[in-house]
């Protein structure tokens, strides 16, 4: 550290004499090698060598223009003017490219239309992949290397996507814990909305450790407000006559589901009468949805007890 010169010894002086706080700059002159300070309770935040911020990542990426190579099925438009793209070339320089469409002219109709991503990255393997005996992409980019490459493709990859639209990331046991955090970071924590574990292989038990035998898929949303599919297949025959035995006025079929569930809550109004969970129960439905499923018929009152929801078996999902 270079030698305090006369003012600034009397100011540090006075500075400490007066018992005030010793600003940023003087803990910097005196203390230049010291790690700064993490505050308990404060945000936490990512940091490695190579790490640029948002901004930069989208001010300095520069984008590669489009050169139409091949058109597919032109004589089948799309009746809303859509078309698929295949892009060849670095996805992150072509990613900037199609931002800056989606800013500007919009010339490939994506603005605001792209609803699901899904990508399936290196995991960091250290392996070169090839096709058809050439080399298709090498997967060396290794640690803090690694965790920036994908970075600066997901920053761009929420920047493209729509307001209402959702990504999924496809990794395995190596990087993924890396990328999750990384995610939390570009999307935030609050539109993490499920981890997806894809098993790969049967269940086995190596020498030393327990097998792997899944991927993992992350699931995140741009935003509280994104189309999702409901995810459902159709009930056996089987299933049907032992689970929705009961059959209602309307003829339809249903199963009795429990509206309490552990812990203490407050009471519901049931039809305008209060009525109080079970002790150590709480009602696991919110007022309004009591109120819908008591317009569409769906609760049953019994003699003696507590009122039940009512599961109708929906017409599609029979066999």
């Amino acid at each position: 550290m270079p030698a305090l010169t006369e003012s600034e010894k009397k100011e540090l002086f006075d500075i400490l004499s007066n018992g005030g706080a010793l600003p940023a700059r003087w803990k910097a002159r005196l203390f230049p090698n010291a790690e700064p300070a993490v505050e308990v309770g404060k945000e936490y935040r990512l940091a490695y060598d190579g790490k640029m911020k948002r901004e930069e990542v989208l001010a300095q990426t520069p984008a590669a223009p489009w050169q139409l190579v091949r058109s597919f099925c032109a004589e089948r438009p799309h009746a809303d003017s859509w078309r698929n793209l295949l892009v060849w070339g670095d996805n992150l320089l072509a990613l900037r490219e199609l931002l800056a469409d989606q800013q500007g002219p919009d010339r490939f109709g994506t603005r605001g239309r792209i609803k699901l991503i899904y990508i399936d990255p290196p995991f960091a393997t250290r392996q070169d992949f090839m096709k058809d005996k050439e080399k298709a992409y090498r997967d060396k980019v290794l640690g803090a290397q690694f965790i920036e490459f994908l970075r600066r493709r997901l920053i761009l990859l929420r920047e493209v996507l729509a307001d209402d639209g959702s990504i999924y990331v496809h990794l395995d046991w190596k990087k993924g814990h890396y990328l999750k955090a990384v995610m939390d970071e570009v999307f935030g924590e609050e539109n993490f909305r499920n981890e997806i574990a894809w098993q790969r292989t049967y269940a086995h038990s190596d020498a030393t450790r327990f097998g792997i035998v899944h991927d993992t898929i992350y699931f995140y949303s741009k935003a509280d407000n994104y189309f999702f599919n409901r995810q459902s297949k159709p009930h056996s025959a089987s299933y049907i006559a032992s689970h929705y035995s009961q059959t209602d006025a309307d003829g339809r079929r249903f199963r009795l589901i429990t509206m309490t569930g552990a812990g203490q809550g407050p009471a519901r109004k049931f039809n305008g009468r209060l009525i109080e969970p079970p002790a150590g129960r709480h009602w696991t439905y919110k007022q309004e949805t009591i109120d819908k499923l008591l317009a569409e018929k769906k609760i049953v009152f019994f003699l003696r007890g507590n009122p039940i929801s009512k599961s109708i078996l929906m017409k599609w999902t029979a066999r």
